[in-house]
């Protein structure tokens, strides 16, 4: 936790809390980051008299998904009370302090809360009287206040929600509060609105309430306390049992606050309840993000939202996942983002924009497009589209052009369909062969991915290794990832320099052009999180031989649950489908006087090798394992059915630099290295072939892959 301290005492004692002075805090840790651990009360208690009491440069304290019960929680709640804790941010999302943590959580902020205005109190009377006087300024402590809050899934129950609505009572630095997965009912929603309703003094910017128990009782109450708040930002009522009237007392809160965030998924929303909210958000200016994911939207609630979008200039974010849209709903939704030339619609989710579009009469590149690359194309074309219109006003204000014609940019609503076709063709044209890749994302989807808001940049991540340490996370190096992008990669060093060698699986070996060269760069790009952490799981001797067993034993065994995993190789080494041939009536040959005898399957086999012994068709109606085998009536020889002949080839041979290195590696006494070799081998070949089949289909799949292309990957990752 970044702690020093002065004097070495001995390990097994006791810390009193007249020894915590002792200790020496870290002088810019300002966010721990401890959740998804083991930690449990013991561990949670040792922190809080430690690392948390009296320490005023730690701000964020992170603790969610951990194994904290309610006596870890009040240490917690004390260590907060003691003065000098700077903590400002609390996630205890996902530990079950029940009652009693919730209860002394609450308290111990509300206490630390009251200190901080008494001290804003007292400075403020000491400036007041300072007025005019030459005196000395006194010297007040520095109080900080909660101002984040998450308690979601603490099992707080009724009585917990109730000493958490008891410190909002009187609290003025709260913003974000999260009681989500609580079992908070209708009753416990009123008597919390009640005190946000008393307390015109909260600052709260934040409510998190969704999995709860909430019905349209408790929305009502809940509306009426946060009406004409200033400083609400975001709301979210996912996952309750909120009907129709719920989704209008919102609509129509809408009109009183400057809400960004509203979260109405998951609901038992209709078509009523639909109508209600497009109708506020086609007026509304502030709101940035709208989830309406889980509720039905029919063809009338679908009108509702294509009205909507076509007005909104605001919102940025739509989600309507699992929302049953069908086909002639998604055209009406799409109808009125295509004719908004204000759009300012950046993500939407529940059905492919670009394909919706294209039947609208927009270009049929759009098809391919994803959400992302359609709205910007969108929001491209309309912006070229003012850009056309400024360039043709010529006199006059508010926009009239050269015939006395309002512009499209100042009027709201849909647009005329055939200008919405005219501009997206020339706007398309414009473009030029980029196309997509000019409307690609600035910020990459792993990057995003990636990113923790949580954590700053100069931040220190630390993980747990199977011995039981504390170590930095094995990750390749930021230097690894930007070479990449350089003009001289290792990839394309280990091109030039094995561009003449003969490959197994290609039928040229001419140099690898550059569109394949960018295709394995993005490729591993968007791998690289899921290659790194093949590197980093711990050590198995199950899991090598496993793997050693799938690359190194004949085509054909079996090891792996699934058969696709992988490229599927059969037949034999050079590619030939090889059988027994056998004519019929040959008779078999003589070794040494003695006559070697057939030897039959079934007796209707015999049956059929024996003239003696066939029967007229009409009373021989049994079929032998090789007419059932052949999927013929008759085969007509009478010898058994003939087998594929077995390839003896390994799969490791279709990867013979992989092979070399394994070789070299498996006599060593670390056999790390070759379990992280092979277990990213079975990741890059099963993601690149996906059960195809090499050998017999040796030209690169739809993807453009080859084994030559799995060893390239693995080159490049060192």
């Amino acid at each position: 936790a970044g702690i020093g301290r002065a004097t070495a005492p001995s390990e097994t004692a006791v810390r009193t809390p007249s020894e915590i002075s002792e200790y020496r805090h870290h002088a810019s840790l300002s966010v721990l980051d401890l959740g998804f651990n083991g930690i449990g009360d013991v561990g949670c208690a040792s922190l809080s008299n430690i690392a948390i009491a009296g320490n005023a440069k730690l701000s964020t304290l992170y603790m969610s998904g951990n194994y904290i019960r309610g006596p870890g929680a009040m240490s917690l709640a004390a260590a907060i009370a003691k003065g000098g804790c700077g903590l400002i941010r609390l996630h205890l999302t996902a530990n079950r302090i029940g009652i009693l943590g919730t209860r002394g959580i609450a308290v111990a902020i509300a206490e630390t809360e009251a200190r901080r205005q008494q001290v804003a109190a007292a400075v403020s009377a000491a400036t007041t009287a300072a007025v005019g006087r030459d005196t000395a300024t006194t010297t007040f402590p520095q109080v900080n206040s909660m101002q984040e809050l998450h308690l979601g899934g603490v099992n707080m129950g009724s009585t917990g929600c109730l000493a958490v609505s008891n410190m909002a009572l009187s609290n003025q630095a709260l913003r974000v509060l999260s009681l989500c997965d609580n079992g908070i009912t209708d009753r416990d929603l009123a008597l919390f609105s009640q005190s946000i309703s008393r307390n015109k003094a909260l600052p709260l910017e934040k409510l998190l309430l969704s999995f709860n128990r909430l019905t349209c009782v408790g929305v009502e109450s809940l509306m009426n306390a946060i009406w004409g708040s200033k400083t609400l930002k975001e709301l979210r009522l996912d996952n309750n049992h909120i009907k129709d009237r719920g989704a209008q007392l919102a609509a129509v809160t809408l009109t009183s606050i400057n809400l960004k965030v509203l979260d109405m998924g998951f609901n038992q929303i209709l078509t009523v309840g639909i109508k209600a909210i497009m109708k506020s958000l086609s007026e509304n200016t502030s709101l940035e993000s709208l989830v309406l994911s889980g509720n039905p939207l029919d063809i009338n609630a679908s009108k509702a939202v294509s009205y909507a979008l076509a007005y909104n200039r605001t919102l940025k974010k739509l989600n309507v996942d699992n929302c049953s849209v069908g086909y002639a709903a998604q055209r009406h939704i799409a109808a009125g983002i295509v004719s908004n030339s204000g759009l300012a619609l950046k993500a939407i989710t529940g059905f492919r924009l670009g394909s919706i579009a294209v039947t609208l009469g927009l270009p049929p590149a759009l098809d391919k497009w994803s959400n992302e690359q359609t709205l910007k194309f969108i929001r491209f074309m309309w912006g070229r589209k003012r850009h056309e219109e400024r360039q043709l006003v010529c006199g006059g204000e508010n926009g009239s052009t050269t015939d006395g014609s309002s512009s499209t940019a100042s009027k709201p609503g849909p647009a005329d369909p055939t200008l919405v076709v005219s501009a997206a063709k020339k706007a398309f044209e414009e473009m030029g062969d980029s196309g997509g890749a000019f409307l690609l994302p600035e910020t990459p989807p792993r990057q995003r991915l990636d990113s923790c808001p949580l954590v700053v940049n100069e931040a220190v991540m630390l993980e747990s290794s199977s011995s039981g340490n504390i170590r930095v996370p094995i990750l390749l190096d930021d230097a690894r990832e930007r070479r990449l992008t350089d003009e001289v990669t290792p990839l394309r060093k280990m091109m030039d320099q094995t561009a003449a060698r003969p490959l197994t699986v290609r039928k040229d070996t001419s140099t690898v052009d550059p569109a394949q060269r960018e295709h394995l760069e993005q490729w591993l790009g968007q791998h690289l999180t899921s290659l790194t952490e093949l590197a980093n799981l711990p050590f198995k001797d199950a899991d090598l031989w496993k793997l050693h067993q799938y690359f190194f034993s004949p085509v054909g065994t079996s090891i792996f649950k699934k058969s696709s995993d992988g490229p599927q190789i059969v037949g034999n080494s050079d590619g030939i489908d090889t059988r027994i041939a056998v004519k019929g009536n040959q008779t078999p040959k003589k070794a040494g006087g003695l006559t070697r005898k057939t030897s039959f399957r079934h007796l209707g086999d015999a049956a059929a090798a024996d003239p003696s012994m066939t029967q007229p068709p009409s009373i021989c109606k049994r079929r032998s394992l090789d007419m059932i085998d052949s999927g013929s009536g008759s085969t007509g020889d009478g010898y058994p059915a003939t087998k594929r002949a077995r390839s003896n080839k390994p799969r490791i041979d279709y990867y013979p630099r992989v092979r070399t290195l394994i070789e070299t590696l498996r006599y060593q006494t670390d056999q790390n290295k070759v379990l992280v070799k092979l277990r990213q081998l079975k990741y890059v070949e099963g993601s690149m072939f996906q059960g195809r089949n090499v050998q017999t289909d040796p030209d690169p799949n739809s993807d453009g892959f080859t084994t030559f292309d799995v060893e390239a990957v693995l080159d490049m990752l060192g």
